[in-house]
């Protein structure tokens, strides 16, 4: 917890509800981690937990990656970045109910194959 209020305030995270910080990590759909040509790492420069997402993304470099059209990137609920990828890549979110309270059959078996590839992406960032 930092002393100053200033950077304590940059670091806290509304999400996490704690002080954070926050990096955008690549893997690719079989497991290895993947990143930036321009970049020996795998996860992106740290930055403050009141960043949003999108902007991390923006900053990050990740959209220099030379994409491919069908190419699909996955992220969670939430990464409004659709309108930020390359023409012909797709942004692969998990389904969620919101106000509808209960998700279709096809929505809760997308959401089955996304958890099991994120497995991976949990296994990396551990």
């Amino acid at each position: 917890m930092p002393k100053s209020l200033r950077f304590n305030s940059e670091l806290f995270s509304s999400y996490k509800n704690h002080t954070t910080l926050k990096g955008l990590v690549g893997i690719s759909p079989g497991g290895h981690q993947v990143w930036l040509a321009s970049h020996l790492g795998v996860i992106s420069q740290l930055y403050t937990g009141h960043i949003s997402d999108r902007e991390i993304v923006m900053r990050s470099g990740f959209l220099n990656i030379s994409f491919a059209r069908g190419d699909s990137v996955m992220a969670d609920k939430g990464f409004t970045v659709q309108d930020l990828l390359p023409l012909g890549v797709s942004l692969n979110i998990p389904p969620f109910a919101g106000s509808k309270g209960q998700m279709t059959p096809g929505e809760v078996v997308q959401t089955q194959q996304i958890a099991s590839v994120r497995i991976h992406v949990e296994r990396a960032i551990n």
